[in-house]
């Protein structure tokens, strides 16, 4: 396995500073994808919206992609948003309706399996680095 997340029930892997940077981590992920959908910087979840039309879309890892129509493993859905009316509704810029408000994070996702480490696409890895920087620059100034 390349990398671990650590567990309370482990206390022999059990690191607290890890701990603390892995929550903020993905306290800071979620933000990240949520504000991407928001934002419209990944096409892959706006054609998945298209192809969707109506319902709830789960956004998934990209380390083990699941079978055209099927759902993934727990492990690797990021989180659920609420898809309405892409098929015929474009909002005000000529996008595809993904509501980014009902964003619900995945509470099984891991961000490190057998598979590997969280691999996003593109549009929302770029997101990711970026709202890092800046979480990085906020605590550097306090």
């Amino acid at each position: 396995m390349i990398c671990r997340e650590p567990y309370v029930t482990d206390p022999a892997r059990f690191t607290y500073p890890l701990t603390i940077y892995t929550a903020k981590f993905r306290v800071i992920m979620h933000e990240a994808i949520q504000t991407g959908l928001r934002e419209r910087v990944d096409d892959i979840w706006m054609n998945g919206a298209l192809q969707l039309q109506q319902g709830w879309m789960h956004i998934h890892d990209s380390r083990n992609l699941p079978a055209l129509g099927r759902i993934g493993d727990p492990d690797d859905i990021i989180a659920s948003v609420l898809v309405r009316d892409s098929n015929v509704s474009f909002d005000s810029v000529g996008h595809w309706k993904i509501l980014p408000e009902t964003y619900q994070p995945m509470p099984s996702y891991r961000l490190c399996t057998s598979d590997g480490p969280t691999f996003l696409t593109e549009g929302l890895a770029a997101k990711l680095k970026s709202t890092l920087e800046e979480a990085i620059f906020r605590e550097a100034a306090q």
